[in-house]
């Protein structure tokens, strides 16, 4: 099966960076970024999030800011979501289940609607979203008789292994000249993984809404994002059958009785950037509806701080340590445009909206803050890996009379943007189901669960050395209050 790393849990848990003495970027970052924002408020969620047509509260802002003029008057809104996530990681033959949850505030926004009593509606929106959680787990248990971290980097003649007294140098015998290292480890070692994700984007947004001509409405609003990022990963290799009693290094008589190598690594991030959007909706009475929108390119700038850490451990208590090295970079990321098509149908007390967004994952690019030659190479692997994805939404309202009861239902699949990988088990599916109370024309309340999943493959290192298969689930619980004068 071909090695699927897009949508990943993104730990860098690869040792692979050990290479380099120093934390690379790579095209996982930016698709990180890329993602699409999932979480506004609770009755766009349980719709699928197909409300780039429906939309009359201050979640529309992020999704077509012309429906903003559908807004009843003056409307606050605030919401709270709670996250749970997790991962049955599938490492050779042992499965391990690992969890991780978060609890936000959601959602706070007003809208003015500024002549509610005229012909043209206009309306202004001013607000703050939490769209995207990093909020990932992962651990991962087994026994490799194959490969090795430590083998596959002393290839590379890693000076990181060779410090830890895991490798050593090779000399010609003749001309003692320096041919490469070597190492007495081929593979017979556990393995062992933990990695955790923390932090989101949060964005500040404002947007307005004009009824140009009767029911044809144009809005746009401009978005600020801010947000942190922390990854922490750890990775063991144990001798747990004592297969290397040895001496690992000819120089070092001490490294007799290899016990582990452990490395640590975290990578901490702070975000900011901006975005814009735009649309225009076409609204038959209350009936039916028609909606175009797109999204300009976020421009980020990520602030990043990397650690490692790594350590041998010998029989008799005997460590080696790697120094812990800092690296601070800044650099900066272009996601790709956005362009939204949407539709509604309303009858009666039941309404159906549906939606198709594309996107050109080719498009991302690492804009600046690296070195020339990083940033092409990120650059031309973006553009052989990524092509055009989908992302599907729709859903049902269905409004009991004169109770002002709703129920809802509603599901989203986003599409890998990998051009050369479309199989559906790492498409991200959603089903969602959520129920309203509306309190005469003043107040509102929604709540909606929100059941997410997919499978991600990722190599700790080298291809098809050490696979991990991902088997992810995500439970999301939303609830929103509105209030309208």
């Amino acid at each position: 099966m071909r090695k699927n790393k897009l949508f990943a849990i993104l730990f860098i848990i690869s040792v692979q960076s050990l290479n380099y003495l120093a934390v690379a970027q790579t095209v996982d970052d930016a698709v990180r970024l890329s993602e699409p924002g999932l979480y506004s408020n609770a009755r766009s969620m349980s719709l699928g999030n197909s409300y780039s047509t429906i939309g009359n509260d201050y979640s529309a802002i992020l999704y077509n800011p012309a429906t903003l003029g559908l807004t009843e008057g003056t409307e606050f809104t605030g919401s709270i979501n709670y996250n749970f996530y997790t991962n049955d990681a599938q490492f050779l033959n042992t499965n391990t289940a690992f969890t991780n949850s978060t609890t936000t505030f959601n959602q706070a926004g007003i809208v003015f609607q500024l002549n509610p009593d005229t012909v043209n509606s206009f309306a202004i929106a001013l607000g703050y979203t939490h769209t995207l959680d990093f909020n990932r787990a992962r651990k991962f248990n087994g026994f490799n008789s194959q490969s090795s971290a430590i083998d596959f980097l002393t290839e590379s003649n890693n000076q990181v292994i060779k410090d830890l007294g895991l490798s050593y140098p090779t000399f010609d015998q003749t001309t003692n000249e320096y041919l490469k290292d070597a190492t007495v480890f081929d593979g017979n070692l556990n393995q062992t993984g933990y990695d955790l994700e923390s932090g989101g984007l949060n964005v500040w947004s404002f947007g307005t809404s004009y009824e140009f001509a009767p029911n044809i409405y144009l809005g746009g609003s401009i978005n600020y994002t801010v947000g942190s990022y922390l990854g922490d990963s750890e990775y063991i290799e144990s001798d747990s059958l004592n297969m290397y009693s040895l001496q690992t290094d000819p120089n070092d008589p001490l490294t007799v009785g290899f016990r582990s190598l452990t490395k640590r690594e975290t990578r901490e991030w702070t975000i900011n950037g901006y975005d814009f959007r735009f649309g225009i909706l076409y609204k038959l009475w209350n009936f039916i509806g028609v909606s175009l929108s797109f999204k300009t390119p976020t421009h980020y700038m990520i602030n990043e701080k990397y650690s490692l850490k790594a350590s041998s451990e010998f029989a008799k208590g005997y460590t080696k340590e790697y120094d812990e090295e800092v690296i601070d970079k800044e650099y900066e990321i272009s996601t790709p445009y956005e362009f939204t098509v949407g539709a509604m149908v309303n009858l009666w007390i039941i309404t159906g909206t549906a939606q198709i967004t594309y996107t050109d994952y080719s498009q991302i690019e690492y804009a600046g803050g690296l070195e020339f030659q990083d940033q092409a190479a990120l650059n031309k692997n973006i553009k052989n890996e990524f092509g055009g994805m989908l992302r599907i939404n729709g859903g049902a309202e269905f409004r009991l009379p004169w109770t002002g009861i709703s129920a809802r239902a509603g599901a989203m699949i986003i599409q890998s943007p990998d051009h050369n990988e479309k199989d559906f088990q790492f498409d991200k599916k959603y089903l969602n189901v959520g129920l309203g109370l509306r309190s005469g024309d003043d107040l509102e309340f929604d709540i909606t669960y929100s059941y997410g999943w997919w499978d991600v493959i990722n190599e700790n290192y080298g291809s098809d050395l050490s696979t991990v298969t991902d088997e992810i689930t995500v439970h999301n619980i939303i609830f929103t209050t509105s209030f309208r004068l």
